[in-house]
């Protein structure tokens, strides 16, 4: 079976979670340099369980030897959290993980009320406003292509999972992901799709 992401059709392959498997790290192996990139994915701040759950992705871009770069996925935040708690969720991650460079979050309807809940919960705790980078919505037709980056830095063996509460079900995402499902609402991929705002305008990835 080949390993090359692309099939002669020209569709994405999924994910072999054997391989993933394997790219767990402990947390000790994290490597020490690297660009510290969050993304958010606030999917509507729904708290319906039917509908596409929020997830808050951290990650680490490292340089290696052999002038490649590889993807870390360090942390990874997930649930059906309601617009009232959502911007405490979105805070605490950034306090977690702060030091980032880069900190994007999907730009959607009602993004600027969020913008602004996010500014009240800031002022509350007594910190700055951070500096975060809204992107416009993904195009639903490229979805299979993004996260398709994803599993061939897998399949590449520049993809790797630090040990956390979150693997199991980013796993699971990956693989059921269908590349070739046209139905994108609902249909489980919101960790892959978060994570693939790590590897958006990132040289080398």
């Amino acid at each position: 079976m080949t390993e090359n992401i692309i099939t002669r059709v020209g569709v994405p392959e999924p994910f072999n979670r054997d391989r993933l498997s394997q790219q767990i790290r402990g947390t000790g192996s994290v490597p020490e340099v690297g660009v510290k990139i969050l993304h958010i994915d606030s999917s509507q701040c729904s708290s319906d369980s039917r509908s596409d759950a929020s997830a808050l992705v951290a990650g680490l871009v490292v340089d290696r030897s052999d002038a490649t770069r590889a993807l870390w996925i360090v942390d990874v935040v997930h649930g059906h959290f309601t617009p009232r708690e959502l911007p405490g969720r979105i805070v605490d991650f950034l306090v977690k993980h702060q030091g980032y460079q880069r900190a994007s979050i999907e730009k959607i309807i009602g993004s600027g009320f969020l913008s602004a809940l996010i500014s009240n919960e800031c002022e509350k705790r007594g910190i700055a406003f951070p500096k975060l980078l809204w992107l416009p919505m993904q195009v639903q037709a490229s979805k299979a292509r993004r996260i398709g980056r994803l599993a061939r830095l897998s399949n590449e063996n520049r993809l790797f999972l630090v040990a956390g509460n979150w693997n199991d079900a980013w796993l699971d995402q990956a693989s059921k992901f269908d590349p070739t499902s046209k139905n994108n609402h609902g249909r489980g991929d919101d960790l892959l799709d978060a994570s693939c705002g790590l590897v958006n305008g990132v040289f080398g990835l």
